[in-house]
């Protein structure tokens, strides 16, 4: 074979290499896909009353997330008003808590971590309640650490909270078998009923038989006492007590 033959060879074989179809492009890798938000956080804690009876649990409470990346997620409070949700996707979220006899609360936070001890306080819905007390005092029973020396008898007390101002209307009743003497008077005081601003009503004995007292007035929300004053030491004294005043 000739030199010049081999070259034109060589020169043949160089230009169908230059001169096939180019290779394709390798594409751009794709984005990772989404994943799931991150799932870390537990949130749990105590539902329990408003002021004044912030210390009062309730149980059996619903707890609902409403808006969030968990929405519908729902828990209840235990015998001790506990509630827990083991694990919530971070971020912000609202939850509504719900009771019988209770106005809904909706609260908003934000997680970043676990929340323990994270409460919910329920304020009881607008009621009258009404209650009445079939009771024995004597001058057996405590004395009453009134603001008043004169009132400073045993007695018998009852604590009335109010989430709401309105009027408490306490009605005392009993059969005095001694038609002239006094044996009973009812007094309203403010918690803790020790100084003489905490006084509201003091209803001084009556006489006959039977005996009536009653106190009546318009308060604030707050924590109140009804106390039944025994003034005679002449034995055990029935007598039943009602009371009228909103929750």
């Amino acid at each position: 074979m000739t030199r010049k033959y081999l070259a034109l060879t060589a020169l043949l074989l160089a230009a169908g290499c230059s001169g096939g179809t180019p290779a394709s492009p390798t594409p751009p890798a794709s984005p990772p896909a989404a994943g799931p938000s991150a799932t870390c956080c537990a949130l749990g804690g105590m539902v329990t009353e408003t002021s004044p009876t912030s210390s009062t649990i309730v149980a059996g409470a619903t707890v609902t997330v409403v808006a969030g990346l968990d929405t519908g997620l729902v828990t209840t409070s235990d015998g001790a008003g506990q509630y827990l949700f083991a694990r919530l996707q971070l971020g912000a979220l609202t939850v509504r808590t719900s009771a019988a006899g209770y106005d809904d609360k909706l609260q908003t936070l934000t997680l970043t971590d676990d929340r323990s001890g994270f409460g919910f306080q329920l304020n009881p819905t607008a009621a009258s309640v009404f209650e009445q007390f079939d009771d024995v005092v004597s001058d057996q029973d405590p004395v009453c650490a009134s603001y008043e020396v004169a009132t400073r008898l045993p007695c018998k007390s009852y604590v009335i909270a109010l989430h709401s101002a309105g009027t408490v209307d306490a009605v005392l009743n009993w059969d005095d078998s001694i038609a002239v003497s006094s044996a009973l008077a009812l007094e309203l005081v403010r918690e803790p009923g020790t100084n003489q601003d905490d006084r509201i009503a003091l209803n001084y004995v009556t006489q006959g038989n039977p005996n009536r007292e009653q106190v009546i007035a318009a308060v604030p929300a707050g924590i109140y006492i009804v106390r039944v004053l025994y003034q005679r030491p002449l034995g055990p004294q029935a007598f039943i007590l009602t009371m009228n005043h909103p929750r």
